[in-house]
């Protein structure tokens, strides 16, 4: 009887190891889930078909807010749920998934959908592209390239769309700009990113499309704590 109880321990420490080093994860029909429902809500559409991947990356560490890495983390595993364009491998839209708890934490949309500019947002567009930033009164051309840009207050429109699609209701402490894109492929359009903070301690970061005031890209950096 003593035998077969320790027959039975070990047995039950070696499954414990096999799962530490196998840790389970969600199905690619429950990652395809998530990741379209988290597409279909951020972007308004009904999709119901998508290809769904595995990956594992490399982990990673914060040392003194800088990502480092020592080879000692754990990998990130992803599912990725695309859905294709024709005759393009860039997806239409594509969504990341945690593929050991299912939880689908970014959405994005391909260039190929984002709107037209109107004459006026091609004008506005124009004159802060004719800003020289590297010119040799730099302080003075940043600044007004900041304040065109802020005229028309893509940081409170990234804060609504993100209380409106996720959090509802709730009140937003903190919109910070994470920074400004702009190059030879996508001028005269600006990527604008911010981060916005809720009172319940929701984190979303958004990229914004300036000056169509479009969301190209969303992902949940932490979910409500209360």
């Amino acid at each position: 009887m003593r035998k077969n109880e320790n027959c039975l321990i070990a047995l039950f420490c070696a499954a414990l190891l096999l799962s530490g080093c196998s840790p389970h994860l969600v199905s690619k029909a429950e990652a395809k889930e998530a990741g379209l429902a988290l597409i279909n809500q951020t972007f308004e559409i009904n999709e119901t078909d998508a290809t769904v991947t595995y990956a594992e990356y490399a982990g990673f560490s914060y040392a003194n807010g800088v990502m480092v890495q020592y080879g000692t983390e754990e990998s990130v595993r992803v599912y990725s749920v695309s859905i294709p364009q024709e005759n393009s491998e860039n997806p239409l839209y594509y969504a990341m998934v945690n593929a050991e708890t299912g939880f689908a934490y970014h959405a994005e949309k391909s260039d190929r959908l984002l709107s037209p500019m109107t004459a006026e947002q091609q004008k506005q567009a124009e004159e802060l592209a004719s800003i020289d930033v590297f010119s040799s009164d730099y302080d003075f051309a940043v600044d007004e390239y900041q304040k065109k840009l802020n005229e028309s207050n893509p940081a409170g429109v990234a804060t609504d769309w993100v209380t409106e699609k996720f959090c509802p209701g709730e009140p937003s402490i903190a919109t910070l700009e994470n920074g400004t894109t702009s190059d030879s492929v996508i001028a005269p359009l600006v990527y604008a990113d911010y981060s916005i903070v809720f009172d319940d301690g929701a984190v979303y970061q958004v990229t914004l499309i300036w000056p169509t005031m479009e969301i190209k890209q969303v992902s949940i950096l932490s979910q409500s704590v209360q």
